[in-house]
């Protein structure tokens, strides 16, 4: 038998299910049982919109029944597998269901006729394992090693994200861009310790201006970028100064861009703006952080 978690683990645990075969009693006390855990059955809203959808549970289960597996099905159960493990449950598991549901990117496929509770209890652990291992390997893939913000493919995957939503929303957004001055020469006459220790420098100063849900990124060598929410071209002088009050040794230029939802414009118009705004003030001498 498999040992079952403290009861400290089995308060925090929750199993989200999806799908009318799974909606019942003995399926809910199943699932209970096996994993210790709070049994939740998520509305068809929330299942329309994993990002909104509040706090990740430990595992969704899901029936293939339920789920419409065309193409734009398939891309939903993917935004799913994106933000927890995700595990396709039936009462008898379907040759023909398997492929579809595994290029979806669910973490395991499993029917009752053929799995008894111990095993279900074995693969939903494992499922939940394989999902924390492949967001740390995501995570790490999308990272910049050097400050730990985003790096420029991370950042574009998040933005595009945000924008898809802010749109959805009608909200506006602040696209930053900002350029290190002077970095060359910091590396030639400084050695290039310290110029990383500059953009280390950049890089915790963009945190402590900007809150924790806002979208930070290294998109290369010396340029960082910015997707803020709840910011307007109104807000920049503030946002120069708190930068300017985080910064010691470091000048930067800056340039900024506001996505507006009634007029739409791709990420990369967004950052093209904002990347010929900086340069502007930079050949001003205006907009430089010292």
């Amino acid at each position: 038998m498999l040992r079952r978690p403290d009861e400290t683990t089995a308060a925090t645990q929750t199993i989200w299910v999806h799908g009318r075969e799974l909606r019942s009693e003995r399926m809910r006390e199943l699932l209970a049982s096996v994993m210790s855990a709070r049994v939740v059955f998520i509305p068809e809203s929330a299942w329309s919109d994993p990002e909104r959808s509040g706090e990740a549970p430990s595992v969704l289960v899901a029936s293939p029944r339920d789920l419409p597996l065309d193409e734009a099905g398939k891309a939903l159960l993917r935004r799913w597998t994106r933000r927890v493990a995700v595990v396709a449950l039936e009462e008898c598991q379907r040759a023909e269901v398997a492929l579809d549901v595994i290029e979806a990117g669910v973490h395991d496929y499993l029917g009752l006729d053929k799995t008894d509770p111990d095993e279900l209890a074995m693969r939903l652990r494992l499922a939940a394992h394989r999902f924390e291992r492949e967001a740390e390997l995501r995570r790490e893939s999308l990272t910049d090693e050097l400050t730990k913000l985003l790096n420029r493919r991370g950042f574009l995957a998040h933005a595009q994200e945000r924008l898809a939503a802010a749109l959805r929303d009608q909200r506006q957004l602040l696209l930053l861009y900002a350029d290190v001055d002077d970095m060359k020469s910091i590396n030639d006459q400084r050695g290039h310790h310290a110029g990383d220790r500059a953009l280390m420098s950049v890089a915790r100063a963009l945190r402590l201006t900007f809150r924790a849900n806002d979208v930070l990124g290294r998109l290369s060598g010396d340029e960082f970028a910015v997707l803020a929410e709840g910011a307007t071209l109104r807000d920049v002088r503030k946002i120069e100064r708190r930068l300017r009050a985080h910064l010691a040794g470091v000048s930067l230029s800056l340039g900024a861009a506001t996505f507006d939802p009634g007029s739409p414009s791709s990420l990369q118009e967004l950052l093209g703006r904002a990347d010929a705004a900086m340069y502007a003030m930079k050949h001003r001498h205006r907009f430089r952080l010292r």
